[in-house]
């Protein structure tokens, strides 16, 4: 049965609902709408539940007259799981109640007055549930086919306004979200379209390009602005010169004369998905403070490598001329002269160590030799033990090279100290009477040595940082050491593309390894096979002489000899 809608009120209910309907402001379109509703059905009551993701938005709850006056979110998840809503709001269509009493989906809260009729209708857009619309009477038989008619064109109009404001709403809320964060960034940030154009540009970047506010910057051309500080020239340099639309991100440094500060620059492009925009970010970050510690580091190891070397070496000069001078006896001052020489030599090995790693982490290493790896664990573990012989400890290597003709390229004297290294902390933490076991072996891409002791071990909370300089793990306190070694070790495996790696357990022992990648060389071909190669190669070209190899006489003079077929 059709109804007709041509009523003044009718017409003047749809035209507000209409006018409402394109607000954008989600929390009055809902109040708005639901009064207009009660109000030209004369309901006792409504209420409006929006959904999300088919679940119930409890940022939205609207209730008009609503009894008892404070409806918790108890009592309308009672509603959602007893009643006529949650009914309506799982099988997605409209539902009208004459009578209460004799209707099994309402369900009547205790502390509310008698509904003896209710109408429930569904809001949807694109299939989606977007919210639940109830109004309700005390009288049964209150609502009418007029009344559904009504509501259904309401609540189609509803949907998609409601989806409207609610995008809206969403992208309000998001941009909020962008603009707090972006005001927050404590680095410098700058969004510029592809010829320059400033879009974006935060506070913290406002002092380097000589303006007070956001307003003087946006829309304005970075090399247009006269007041900006002259490092940004070097960033619209590389804009411009070395980032096209296939470069990735880099990154630079760049130096303010005028802030004194020094600056890590990052630049990225970015591209609208349909491309028809495109330009940069660029973000500064303020690295003033690790520059300069950066510099006073550099100073300190100056300071180290030239002016404390040079008094201890006169320390153990003097010290060694003075154990030479002392007369013979039971005089305890040699026993003092000698624990100057082991001081002095200590601090000395300690400078050494501190130069060593910072050669090796600021100068790439030149490597070009092809080394054996057996010739260097060979001599690592004979270096290694009369170490292990002092304390009685059972030193062995267990090798499978797998194939003679393994190679690592490597610096042969950085990687046979690394192999020292951990096979003198196994042997120094391990208590007399203790093992050591050395094991080298060899896959398809990789050479592995790795040290196994049963020592005493490390926490397993300690062990991120035992390759840190100066780190050294609170039970060592009693063993002597500079906590430079593994450090060292980390540095130079890094340098020859390796990684080191610890397993550990306090009070069992530990395993430290390193892995380097290995190239294999082919087996040399059969001399004979060689020269009879050449010899045919040379006889499909009758032109040609055959082959001469040039052969140093015993006078020094230079011959050559011919090879033939027939020779061989």
């Amino acid at each position: 049965m059709t109804i007709s809608l041509t009523t003044d009120s009718d017409l003047t209910l749809l035209m507000e609902l209409s006018q409402l309907f394109t607000s954008l402001e989600l929390d009055d379109l809902l109040q708005r709408m639901m009064a207009l509703v009660t109000k030209a059905v004369g309901a006792t009551k409504s209420t409006l539940l929006l959904y999300k993701d088919d679940r119930i938005d409890w940022q939205y709850v609207i209730n008009i007259n609503p009894d008892p006056p404070e409806q918790t979110p108890q009592v309308v998840q009672q509603i959602l799981d007893k009643g006529l809503a949650g009914w309506v709001a799982k099988n997605r269509k409209m539902a009208l109640i004459t009578d209460t009493r004799y209707d099994a989906r309402w369900y009547n809260l205790p502390t509310s007055t008698m509904i003896r009729s209710a109408l429930c209708l569904p809001l949807m857009y694109k299939d989606n549930l977007i919210a639940v619309m109830t109004v309700v009477h005390e009288k049964p038989g209150y609502f009418t086919d007029y009344h559904v008619q009504l509501l259904t064109i309401i609540t189609n109009q509803a949907a998609t306004a409601i989806n409207n404001a609610r995008m809206y709403t969403q992208a309000q809320t998001q941009q909020r979200q962008f603009e707090a964060m972006l005001w927050a960034f404590p680095d410098m940030l700058l969004v510029m379209d592809d010829v320059g154009r400033i879009i974006v540009a935060n506070d913290s970047i406002l002092p380097m390009l000589g303006c007070q506010t956001r307003d003087d910057v946006v829309g304005a051309r970075l090399t247009d602005m006269p007041a900006r500080d002259k490092c940004l020239d070097s960033v619209c340099e590389f804009l411009y010169q070395k980032l096209d639309s296939q470069t990735p991100d880099i990154s630079f440094e760049v130096h303010s004369d005028a802030f004194e500060a020094d600056y890590q620059v990052t630049v990225s492009r970015w591209q609208n998905p349909n491309r028809s925009a495109n330009g940069f970010v660029i973000v500064l970050h303020d690295v003033t403070k690790i520059r300069d510690l950066h510099r006073f580091k550099d100073e300190m190891l100056r300071i180290a490598s030239h002016d404390l070397r040079s008094p201890l070496a006169l320390i153990v000069g003097y010290a060694d001329m003075i154990m030479l001078d002392l007369p013979k006896g039971d005089s305890p001052i040699p026993s003092y002269v000698e624990s100057i020489l082991r001081s002095a030599r200590r601090m000395d090995n300690l400078l050494e160590d501190l130069l060593r790693i910072e050669q090796i982490r600021t100068s790439p290493l030149e490597l070009h030799e092809q080394v054996a790896p057996q010739e260097m664990v060979d001599c690592a573990v004979q270096n290694c033990q009369p170490q292990a012989d002092s304390k009685q400890i059972q030193f062995s290597l267990q090798a499978d090279y797998s194939n003679d003709l393994i190679y690592v390229v490597a610096d042969r004297v950085l990687i046979r100290q690394a192999m020292e290294n951990l096979i003198g902390n196994a042997i120094k933490y391990t208590f007399p009477s203790g093992q050591v076991t050395v094991y080298v072996k060899v896959d398809d891409e990789r050479f592995h040595f790795i040290v196994e002791d049963n020592g005493i071990g490390i926490p397993q909370d300690k062990l991120q940082y035992v390759f840190e300089s100066f780190y050294r793990v609170p039970n060592a306190k009693g063993i002597q050491g500079t906590g430079l070694g593994l450090s060292l070790v980390k540095n130079v495996i890094e340098q020859h593309q390796g990684q080191v790696w610890v397993t550990s357990e306090e009070n069992t022992g530990s395993m430290f390894g390193f892995w380097l990648p290995i190239i294999k060389k082919q087996k040399p071909a059969d001399l004979e096979q060689f020269v009879l190669e050449v010899i045919q190669d040379a006889q499909n070209e009758p032109e040609e002489t055959a082959p001469s190899f040039p052969i140093q006489g015993k006078n020094g003079t230079s011959s050559e000899l011919e090879v033939t077929a027939d020779d061989l």
